[in-house]
């Protein structure tokens, strides 16, 4: 995860990658790629600072297997923008974003994504 900052003006990125193994029935859930960038605009205000954000997800996840053989309608890859807002004070801080769907490729598209949201709350130590 990297975070840059120049004035208000940032940039949030971050990657991960899942490796599943094979559970006691011989499945094996797919590996799972995680991508995402946000760009963000920091404005203090009182002892707050808000900022609100625009940004891209992308996952990529590989087919599942079952005895080692692809199980079909598995695995895809989903491309979303986001946007949403954080806003911060002291060590805490609370966000909320929502997520579209740009572009998807689950189960041979028999699977769709529809607007999903998130919501956060972060502590600092």
């Amino acid at each position: 995860m990297y975070n840059i900052r120049v004035g208000k003006l940032g940039i949030n990125s971050s990657a991960g990658y899942k490796i599943n193994t094979t559970n006691k029935q011989d499945y094996k859930f797919g590996n799972k790629a995680s991508v995402n960038s946000f760009v963000y605009y920091a404005t203090p205000v009182g002892n707050m600072v808000i900022a609100p954000n625009l940004g891209l997800l992308y996952d990529h996840t590989e087919p599942s297997a079952l005895q080692s053989t692809k199980v079909n309608l598995t695995g895809g890859s989903l491309l979303q923008g986001s946007l949403g807002a954080e806003i911060s004070f002291g060590r805490m801080a609370t966000g909320f974003n929502m997520q579209l769907p740009i572009d998807q490729n689950f189960a041979s598209n028999q699977t769709k994504e529809r607007v999903k949201g998130m919501v956060h709350i972060s502590f600092a130590f």
